[in-house]
């Protein structure tokens, strides 16, 4: 006989039915699903972090060519000034040409009138602001005299048809003479003489001027002053 006992065990609890359904086979798939999000959500920040790499390698590129187009643009805008400074200084040149050209014929008109032997000591031209037309002209004539200063003021009569007016003349120490006027040229179509408004009729130069009767003398018109006794009325306005 076997010594040690045998224990035996009867269950008695009684058969229960289920309290709840088991769950669909379609839910198998929420763990699936829990890892597949899983792994897209590990893609998708890959993804954004090579995209955010891409994005702040192209700003530091886009700032590097900023950077060399503002270089650019500052090194042009000053070759844009140099060139505009130098446009100005050219413009100033070229008005200066133009304004000196008439100064220019007029010196090479005064040497060319100087005589053998003649000499100038000081020789001056001034344009007016106010009135571009109007010279001003300084000449000392240091050796030649008075026949030098009609000769070159004749020059400049003669081939640039400048008259002078307002002139001024004064004796120097030495010999030497201080010429000063103020040249206006003339249009080579106006006449030399325009007509005055009086009672005589002038003549030309060619015709041989009479002195006024003694009944015009006498009975001169009312409201005006006799006539000059003196022939010398024309000539004087014809003086150039």
């Amino acid at each position: 006989m076997d010594p040690s006992p045998k224990r035996l065990c009867h269950d008695l609890k009684t058969e229960r039915p289920d309290v709840g359904r088991p769950l669909p086979a379609i839910l198998r798939l929420l763990p699936i699903s829990l890892y597949l999000s899983g792994a897209a959500a590990l893609g998708f920040s890959a993804l954004f972090l090579w995209q955010f790499k891409l994005d702040l390698e192209a700003r530091d590129s886009w700032r590097t060519s900023e950077a060399a187009t503002r270089s650019e643009q500052s090194h042009l805008a000053a070759e844009a000034e140099a060139i505009n400074r130098e446009s100005k200084r050219a413009e100033e040149a070229r008005k200066w040409l133009q304004g000196s050209e008439p100064m220019q014929e007029m010196v090479v008109s005064v040497v060319q009138s100087m005589q053998p032997g003649s000499t100038l000591a000081d020789l001056s031209l001034a344009r007016d602001k106010d009135d571009p037309r109007k010279i001003s002209f300084t000449m000392q004539v240091a050796s030649g005299g008075p026949a030098q200063l009609d000769k070159t003021v004749n020059a400049l009569a003669k081939s640039l048809h400048y008259r002078p007016y307002f002139t001024q003349q004064k004796q120097e120490k030495g010999g030497a003479i201080a010429y000063s006027a103020t040249l206006i040229k003339q249009d080579r179509k106006e006449p030399r003489l325009e007509p005055a408004a009086s009672t005589a009729t002038l003549t030309p130069v060619a015709t041989p001027v009479t002195a006024p009767t003694a009944a015009a003398t006498a009975a001169p018109v009312a409201g005006l002053p006799p006539l000059p006794p003196s022939p010398s009325l024309v000539p004087t306005l014809l003086q150039p």
